[in-house]
């Protein structure tokens, strides 16, 4: 569906309830845990290969329980499977919900942003001749000086569940997700397990190995885009 203003009113009644039923939701998830990103990076994940790799031992093991020690616990190998694959499907049934709030939060972001522009230039022509007005536009001008300006950096439209890999990048200056979906970065001579993520409207301070770089849409629906300066 095609943007357009959005004009709504989330009530506290209606807030508190929804948040109501997301502490509802967590409480029957006891299991759930945080990790920090060093937890996450160092972790083995399970990418693409590893996902066959698994798929093709547990049945295996499985359906040949002589050969499996006793000193194996198969009945934990197959809890775990079993959560596994009911938090994949509660993933997928919350992931539209997730996506829209996102993307209702990028367009608000948007929408005010042209307003801020809007009532800024009101400001600036209010203040000629009146000196407190005056002051506080200067402060404003002074604090926020380049916001909104990406400084030469190079915007790139990442086609949904499409990559692209630049050279010659100045790790100087943030990578910035401008789109409206989560991007991936990793270098491109690495293994997907260890990309790293960037939601909307966030932005991250690249590393210095980073001069080449491989950025991935995460959406498979939806375009996104990203700002970043490479050298000349």
């Amino acid at each position: 569906m095609s943007v357009s203003n959005i004009s709504a009113v989330l009530a506290p009644a209606d807030l508190a309830t929804t948040i109501s039923k997301v502490s509802d939701i967590r409480a029957l998830l006891p299991f759930l845990i945080n990790m920090t990103p060093e937890e996450r990076h160092k972790i083995r994940k399970m990418g693409t290969k590893r996902e066959g790799y698994f798929a093709a031992v547990y049945p295996a093991a499985l359906g040949n329980p002589s050969v499996i020690p006793l000193t194996f616990d198969m009945a934990e190998f197959t809890k775990d499977k079993t959560l596994r694959d009911a938090l994949l499907t509660l993933k997928a049934v919350l992931a539209p919900l997730n996506e829209a709030l996102d993307d209702t939060i990028m367009e608000l972001n948007h929408e005010l942003i042209k307003q801020t522009d809007q009532c800024y230039g009101y400001l600036q022509q209010g203040a000629e001749g009146n000196v407190a007005l005056s002051g506080t536009v200067q402060g404003i001008a002074a604090q926020f000086a380049g916001q909104g300006v990406r400084a030469h950096n190079t915007v790139t439209t990442l086609p949904a569940g499409g990559s692209v890999s630049l050279r010659n990048v100045d790790t100087s200056r943030k990578l910035i997700n401008t789109g409206r979906t989560i991007i991936g970065y990793l270098l491109p001579e690495d293994v997907l397990t260890n990309i790293r993520l960037v939601n909307p409207n966030d932005s991250v301070v690249l590393t210095s190995e980073f001069t080449k770089i491989m950025v991935i849409n995460q959406s498979t629906t939806t375009a996104g885009e990203f700002s970043l300066k490479q050298k000349t």
